[in-house]
């Protein structure tokens, strides 16, 4: 499991066209995406400071999801909102931090990308996001689990 939390900072008075970004964002990666876990944003107390926490099965979904178009569309108009972004892998304690699937529920894995994908569109971003987000375990943590 890739575990991310994404330490945000909206520019003075952009808080609520971001919140409606952010639900918008969430309900896309939500309806549309496998190997999510968890996607969720809340307020942090300073005035205009979020914090994203992410969950995929692995970092491949972390990278399709990164790429994916809903994802493009969204958080390239969300940029003009953010001062500041910060991500950052967090891992999860073992038998402190079970997450099932938020897609527990039985609908089909192809419902989930009812997006159309242009698959070199898709593997340029994809590489682009590998790039940019290695999300590298802190070696103290031990061998992945």
């Amino acid at each position: 499991m890739v575990v991310v939390h994404a330490h945000i900072t909206v520019l003075p008075g952009r808080e609520a066209a971001f919140e409606a970004a952010a639900r918008e964002l969430a309900a896309a990666t939500l309806e549309r995406e496998r190997g999510i876990r968890r996607y969720e944003y809340t307020r942090l107390s300073e005035p205009a400071t979020y914090q994203a926490v992410l969950a995929f099965d692995d970092y491949d979904a972390f990278i399709e999801h990164q790429a994916s178009q809903h994802h493009h569309v969204i958080a390239g108009a969300m940029r003009d909102l953010i001062a500041s972004l910060r991500l950052e892998r967090v891992d999860p304690v073992p038998g402190c931090f079970d997450l099932a699937p938020h897609y527990a529920d039985d609908r089909a894995t192809e419902q989930r990308q009812i997006e159309p994908v242009d698959e070199a569109v898709l593997s340029s971003r994809s590489d682009q996001y590998r790039e940019r987000y290695p999300l590298t375990r802190a070696a103290w943590w031990g061998a992945a689990t």
